[in-house]
């Protein structure tokens, strides 16, 4: 089993204030729908801010440069995480946003870094490591080097046709039940209909990514070197987890497309621990079934079917 640990340093919730906790930062190419690109013109980070602030015109950026010894200014631009319907995020004290730093004058040297700062106040200064596909392809000296960590690594500047990768959403905060088994059981399940890539949020949940790695083998009854298994740390702070348990999801589940892009994987999933993927109309594997499907948009809608023992069988419940 793969771990990929040695290629990747993962994210944590980093605080500006008391209003805005940023999470995560990543390349954007120059078109208004380009989410993410492999080359930056930007940089766009996600967080949680409070509702009543206002971002665009009290905070400032700097994107930092390979190579370079001083930081390029930049400039803030807001924009809301979509939300799915029926969330009730409405209510909720925090969204989820991206903070999208469009430096000045043009970007000479790839970023590896994202700084953002409040206007009135400089000194205070949140850095964010820019999220990069890893190994560096155009760094690889050989097409055998390329093909060799293609298939080892799992990280690929462009998709990979038919790969399809699954993050298991954190658990809702308040929520101290042990996810391991839920969570195993998510990438068991989905691993044996072809998906083969996931990324687990753990929210205080889940035990170390080591003892993960060995309860998944033992269920194999081995390692399996084609499963990639990782764990990042899902850590906001509690009150803005306790009070926007919506948006804070809504944030993971954009961190997770947008990593998955870097990551080279075609097609992606945000599932709830518990959740499986499996493929139906009799297809054996998860790809087989969305190559027979027509995609018309980057965006595809899966029926979620529960098992009886999930519905609350209480006596005001049925009522």
């Amino acid at each position: 089993m793969s771990t990929c640990s040695h290629v990747w340093s993962p994210p944590s919730f980093r605080s500006l204030g008391q209003d805005l906790h940023l999470y995560s930062a990543f390349c954007r190419g120059s078109g208004e729908d380009d989410d993410v690109a492999d080359s930056c013109s930007a940089v766009a980070a996600t967080a949680l801010a409070l509702k009543a602030s206002d971002l665009s015109s009290s905070l400032g950026c700097k994107i930092w440069l390979e190579g370079e010894d001083h930081a390029a200014e930049g400039s803030v631009r807001v924009a809301d995480i979509p939300k799915r319907e029926g969330d009730g995020v409405e209510e909720e004290s925090y969204r989820a946003v991206s903070l999208i730093c469009q430096a000045k004058s043009s970007l000479k040297s790839p970023p590896f870094s994202v700084s953002y700062f409040k206007l009135e106040d400089r000194e205070e200064e949140v850095h964010l490591g820019v999220e990069r596909p890893y190994p560096p392809i155009d760094a690889l000296e050989s097409a055998e080097q390329k093909e060799s960590s293609s298939k080892s690594s799992g990280f690929v500047l462009s998709p990979r046709p038919d790969s399809f990768g699954a993050c298991v959403l954190p658990q809702q905060s308040g929520d101290s039940a042990d996810a391991t088994f839920p969570a195993a059981e998510t990438v068991l399940v989905s691993s044996y209909f072809g998906v083969k890539h996931f990324l687990l949020y753990d929210g205080g949940g889940l035990p170390s990514e080591r003892l993960l790695h060995r309860i998944l083998a033992r269920a194999r009854g081995g390692p399996d070197p084609s499963l990639d298994v990782l764990v990042a740390p899902w850590d906001p702070p509690a009150r803005a987890a306790r009070s926007s348990p919506a948006a804070s999801e809504a944030l993971a589940r954009a961190d997770c497309f947008l990593r998955a892009h870097g990551w080279g994987w075609e097609t992606a999933a945000a599932l709830r621990a518990g959740q499986v993927l499996a493929p139906g109309g009799g297809f054996e594997t998860v790809q087989s079934a969305l190559r027979s499907t027509r995609r018309r948009t980057r965006h595809l809608s899966f029926e979620v079917i529960r098992f009886c023992a999930e519905f609350d069988a209480s006596e005001e419940a049925a009522r």
